[in-house]
């Protein structure tokens, strides 16, 4: 599968909203190709994903460009360190023994 990401880059901060809160673009990458992740579509039209990324907990807000089969494209508009609830670690272990 090939995937694409773009981000949003915040003129005024210099820098990504992923790099403002302390995450790297190259985390991002991993998150979503690991796809171990929690996704719920939001009220916007734009995605959230909670997950794992190393020794990370994080959340991702996302829209999606293109999604298919084949190609994933996704506009990152920021990511940041979150809690996940012990529901959420629950339907991630979940998800893993699915894969």
């Amino acid at each position: 599968m090939e995937w694409h990401l773009d981000f949003y880059f915040d003129l005024s901060l210099n820098t990504t909203h992923v790099e403002d809160h302390g995450l790297s673009l190259k985390e991002i990458y991993q998150f979503f190709e690991q796809e171990n992740y929690l996704e719920i579509k939001r009220s916007d039209g734009s995605f959230e994903a909670k997950g794992i990324q190393g020794t990370k907990e994080i959340k991702v807000v996302f829209r999606k460009v293109t999604n298919t089969k084949k190609r994933k494209h996704f506009f990152v508009i920021t990511a940041y360190e979150f809690e996940l609830s012990e529901l959420d670690h629950l339907n991630l272990e979940d998800k893993k023994h699915e894969n």
